[in-house]
């Protein structure tokens, strides 16, 4: 066996195991299903801002934006993150906090069990929940696709094995541990991804520096250094909207939100968040560029990555970087699941029949737990319409996220006047409209995600203002008399 090959091979499985300990672990402090999907609310600062950004940042930033930084340079990633970037700095800075207060006084503990609560409509919470729920299987397949690259990379595994191997562990866990196994491991792979990180910026400042980096790729034609060259200033804009939206209300890591315990934790967890985004978010363009600068001629983008780490680390120091590869991947598979799961046994099954017991409760999470991560499974073989790139296949999944999610959600906590028709049809046109533009290839070059938030927010206030004002007793839940936000 090759050196290699062993070093791998001890590290995987050290890591798996460890992995599958914690969601042993976390099944034992559940008491509760209030427990198993929020902590009994009890998420401190540091824990808090880690788990949300290692949700909401995954294979995604460590190689999708790596393989898109490689494949068109600065411009289609710069405009993206700077959507994501302002989306980020509304969640911790004015909406995070209400988001908190108002659930932790409903008792609410899912995305689709607020918009229920908010606009007195069962059917918005089944609407949310499908959602939900059909959403998140691209998600989840640009995260499987990560996991193989990596078992690719590592131990030279096909992609179908790499994928099946990969999935196994994190479907244990999650469903076995609940959030409680999600926000711990989240942390631990936090700070696998921060090493990881910290070294491809550093490898890459060292080898090829920043003004040589610009020089290199800029040969390869002017679209790789200029953040607009080779998209039409519509393209930007929309692009920069889509991720505004997207990043504001993603149910996967909006749901780490309702764990935190404070406002003080809120404030202190977003420093945490802000930053790391921030570096996160410079990083894997960063690496892309540095990969084609010294390798580019690679066959799929989204190697760009570990591509660089072997052929320029050692095998060991490589095998521990790959590793937060992988936790990237993985710290947002657990959130995924947990949401999906959540829409089954706690938002669908609810609306229909809402005394279910714990246990039934419990039973029904397990089970889709599995079911979403076998469906991801095989999404993630099936990835040509997205052109196989991991970014593309969250793209997708955000867009629908901000189409969907962000206008009730957000207009329902800060806008007295909206009401049930008024979410109602942000739902269902944000989804329509994103779907069909989507289809029609984005014409215009007006990304079809900017379309669909677009058309959601017009149908939200355009709908609400022509339908009769909510119940004022719903009102008064969500907007008390005196002030914004009920006491911790």
């Amino acid at each position: 066996m090759e050196y290699k090959t062993l070093v791998s091979i001890i590290t995987l499985i050290g890591y798996t195991i460890l992995m599958v300990a914690i969601g042993a672990w976390a099944h034992r402090k559940i008491k509760s299903m209030s427990d198993y999907w929020v902590w009994g609310r009890s998420v401190k600062s540091v824990l808090g801002g880690l788990t949300w950004v290692a949700t909401g940042l995954s294979a995604g930033a460590f190689m999708g934006h790596a393989g898109m930084g490689f494949r068109w340079g600065w411009g289609y990633i710069m405009a993206l993150m700077g959507g994501f970037m302002f989306g980020n700095l509304s969640v911790w800075t004015w909406f995070g906090d209400k988001l908190r207060s108002v659930t932790r006084r409903l008792n609410v503990m899912t995305i689709p069990e607020i918009i229920e609560k908010r606009y007195d409509s069962k059917l918005a919470r089944v609407i949310a929940a499908l959602i939900v729920f059909f959403t998140t299987i691209p998600m989840m397949s640009g995260q499987f696709k990560g996991v193989a690259i990596v078992f690719e990379s590592m131990l030279g595994i096909p992609y179908f094995w790499g994928v099946i191997l990969g999935s196994i562990s994190a479907i244990i866990y999650t469903a076995v541990g609940g959030v409680i196994a999600g926000v711990v491991t989240d942390v631990i792979q936090a700070i696998l991804m921060w090493i990881t990180s910290l070294v491809l910026v550093g490898f890459g400042m060292y080898v090829v520096g920043w003004g040589n980096l610009n020089a290199k790729v800029a040969e390869m034609g002017g679209r790789y250094v200029d953040p607009v060259s080779g998209f039409s200033l519509t393209f930007v804009i929309s692009v920069l909207i889509m991720g505004g939206f997207s990043a504001i209300c993603p149910p996967h890591h909006t749901h780490r939100l309702y764990t935190m315990a404070s406002r003080k934790n809120i404030i202190r967890g977003g420093i945490i968040a802000l930053i790391t985004v921030a570096f996160w978010d410079f990083m894997g363009p960063y690496t892309g560029l540095v990969a084609k600068g010294l390798m580019s001629n690679l066959p799929d983008p989204d190697m760009a990555a570990p591509a660089l780490i072997f052929s320029f680390v050692g095998i060991e120091f490589g095998t521990i970087i790959c590793t937060g590869l992988l936790a990237a991947a993985m710290s947002t598979v657990d959130g995924l699941i947990l949401m999906a799961a959540a829409a089954v046994a706690a938002d669908v099954t609810k609306a229909v029949k809402p005394t279910i017991s714990e246990r039934t409760e419990m039973q029904l999470a397990t089970m889709a737990s599995v079911l979403v991560g076998i469906l991801g499974v095989i999404f993630a073989f099936w990835t040509g319409p997205l052109g196989g790139m991991i970014a593309m296949m969250m793209i997708l999944a955000f867009s629908y996220y901000g189409a969907c999610f962000t206008v009730p959600i957000v207009g329902g906590l800060f806008w007295r006047r909206a009401n049930k028709a008024g979410g109602l049809a942000a739902l269902i046109v944000g989804f329509i409209a994103t779907t069909a533009w989507y289809m029609m290839g984005s014409p215009y070059q007006i990304h079809y995600g900017a379309f669909g938030a677009i058309a959601s927010s017009i149908a939200f206030i355009v709908v609400s203002l022509a339908t009769p004002k909510p119940p004022e007793e719903t009102v008064r839940k969500f907007f008390p008399e005196k002030g914004i936000y009920f006491p911790d």
